[in-house]
């Protein structure tokens, strides 16, 4: 806690002693149920401080419970984006795509971020006349290169070149070419590791 936000906390707790000082003056409460109402409050103001205090571990647990819960949910943690792996086996993250949050399936084993025709609609991504086949586990897929804003995390890409298929796919594909842009990608004990700084 910066020393600041610790001389507010005192300025806080001299006013809640002080409020508390005055209502009991006041009342024609005894002692020593004023005394309860005293630590009631003072134990609600201590988890307020503890709260605060801790809200970034707080928040980092709150993301690896939504992580459990939502296996496509990323969290940060240790310098890595951590997936978990969904029931299909797979492993599926969400990225913001021109400012949509977009499903994909992580593919080591593409060469290009792929998106669905539906989901290249719900981001406004406009292919272009730039044509190429794919071979994909259904066969083989045409595409249509674009280009769009692509973000997982604090990982950014801007006027990145992603490819719109109608056919052959039926969830985006998260391919080499973005998750290259990570430092390092493995696999552990049903997690995904994207690490995001070189150290």
């Amino acid at each position: 806690m910066e020393t600041g936000e610790q001389i507010q906390l005192v300025i806080g707790l001299i006013f809640l002693a002080s409020l508390i000082i005055s209502l009991y003056a006041r009342s024609s409460l005894s002692l020593n149920k004023t005394a309860s109402y005293i630590l009631i409050w003072l134990t609600i103001a201590f988890a307020l401080i503890l709260g605060y205090s801790y809200r970034q571990d707080f928040a980092s647990v709150k993301d690896r419970v939504l992580g459990d819960l939502i296996p496509a949910r990323s969290h940060i943690e240790g310098g890595y984006i951590i997936v978990n792996k969904s029931d299909d086996g797979h492993y599926h993250i969400y990225a913001q795509v021109n400012g949509k949050s977009i499903r994909f399936l992580v593919d080591t084993g593409a060469s290009e971020v792929m998106l669905t025709q539906s989901d290249a609609n719900t981001a406004h991504v406009v292919p272009s006349g730039d044509i190429r086949q794919f071979s994909t586990a259904n066969g083989v897929a045409i595409a249509y290169g674009a280009r769009a804003n692509i973000s997982i995390e604090s990982v950014s890409m801007e006027d990145f070149r992603v490819f719109v298929t109608d056919s052959a796919v039926t969830s985006s594909l998260l391919g080499m070419s973005f998750l290259s842009k990570f430092h390092e990608i493995k696999f552990d004990n049903d997690k995904l590791y994207l690490k995001i700084d070189g150290n």
